[in-house]
This record gives structure tokens, sequence and C-alpha cells, in this order.
């Protein structure tokens, strides 16, 4: 069900940028969801320095269902940012993004929240056993390559970290938050490793995934970049763990 009090089950936040050609017909998909189940949910749309009728859109929305709620802020964020303070917005015990072009299936939310059992934060993958997904050819060469860095570097034995699908306990985002850098992409694989290195627990689900004509991503030019926000983040925990050797030492 989809409910405007202050205390809820799940909140969903979906950054949008320039989405307001294809945010109406996942918008209706996602409350269709919602108001059909047991849990109670608020949706939260982060229209980040949207320069198109995205904000005008989700507004109507909001009119419509007092569960929806619209966080507008004038400047771009990044992914990461408007993730973020989507959270800050959010009153649910469980904490979910998913990207608001509709690449997901609103139906395997419950997929993530039954993971949530046993485990703190669950993520979509389109790589396990079990899930499907329509990426285009090179996306997914691109992404291939990306997961194998971040394996190598960062987190071992992931299949897919950038699958914008993830739920985390509310406990998770308390903890990590202020230790998320990240503003654009690169926030998925930053909000796996924090989790990680404070000792939360990850499940990776298999989730179905298709690719919708309209996507902000340039798989060239935003693939080098995210390989050098792994390689930068890498090395910022690596002057972490140094002050914490020598504060230790001393």
């Amino acid at each position: 069900m989809l409910m405007s009090d202050r205390k809820v089950d799940v909140s969903v936040v979906l950054p949008a940028y320039n989405e307001a050609e294809r945010i109406g017909v996942f918008l209706n998909t996602l409350i269709d969801f919602v108001k059909e189940s047991p849990a109670s949910y608020e949706i939260v749309v982060v229209a980040d320095g949207c320069i198109d009728a995205t904000r005008e859109l989700v507004n109507e929305y909001s009119k419509a269902y007092p569960g929806v709620q619209l966080v507008a802020f004038p400047k771009r964020l990044g992914k990461g940012g408007a993730i973020k303070l989507g959270f800050r917005n959010c009153h649910g015990q469980v904490l979910l993004y998913m990207d608001a072009d509709g690449g997901y299936d609103p139906k395997e939310i419950p997929n993530l929240l039954r993971a949530l059992n046993d485990a703190d934060c669950a993520f979509g993958s389109r790589a396990l056993p079990g899930s499907v997904s329509e990426s285009p050819r090179t996306r997914r060469v691109a992404g291939y390559l990306y997961v194998r860095l971040v394996n190598f570097l960062l987190l071992k034995g992931v299949k897919d970290t950038q699958a914008g699908f993830k739920a985390f306990k509310r406990k998770v985002i308390d903890t990590i938050s202020e230790q998320v850098s990240a503003r654009g992409f690169d926030v998925d694989v930053q909000f796996l490793v924090r989790a990680k290195m404070n000792g939360f627990k990850l499940a990776e689900v298999p989730v179905s995934y298709r690719f919708v004509e309209g996507s902000k991503v340039n798989v060239l030019k935003d693939g080098v970049s995210m390989g050098l926000w792994v390689l930068r983040f890498w090395f910022l925990l690596v002057l972490e763990r140094l002050r914490l050797f020598k504060i230790h030492e001393g």
C-alpha cells in the first residue's frame, strides 16, 4: 500500500535527471505494484537539476498520490548525490533505490526484501544464474570489464555492482552515508564497499533487466570515468588504512 505517514516499511528512491519522457510510465507501474502490496511504501523522486518537465510531472503524481514525494534540487547532483538526498528524505525501515527509466520491474522488489531476512543489503544482479539481461552488447562488455576491476581492487566475489536496484536496512545507510563520497555512477560500488567494511552482510540477488531507450549513459566516456573513480576510491581506502595504522602504532 502507498502511504503518506511518517513511518513506512519501505522507501523507494528514484533519482531522475530529465526523465519526463520515461518516468511517467514507470511511476504508473510502481504505484500499481505498491497499491497491491501488503507492506507500506513511500516513493521519493529526486529531480536532479532537471531542465525538462520531470518536476512538473512528478508534482502532479504527488498531488494524486500522497505517498509520492517530489524532492527537487536546482543544480545537478549526479546519481550518487541524488540518491543520498533522497535517503535523507525517507521514513522507511528499508531504503531502496531503483533506476527511474523502468529497466527493473517493481514486482521483483519482494525478492530483495526477502534477501534482507538474512542480510543487511540486497542488490540486484544481472550476472547471476536465473537473471535476465537485455542490455546491448557494448554495455555488457563494459560492465564485465568494470566489475573485474572492482573485484581486483575493492570487492571480491560480486558479479554485478552496477544494477540500479539496491535495498538496505536503515541502519546500514545511517552508518555509511557520510562515508560515501561518490556523486556519480560510482555510488553503487561505494555503497557496497562501505557496507562490507562496516561489517554488514551483502546478498546478491538475480534480477531481470530490460534496456530502455533514452539512457544518459555514454558507454565509452562514462566507462573511462568510472574506471578512474574506482582507482581513486581504492587509493582513498589505502590512505585511510595507513592513517589508521599510524594511529594504532602511535
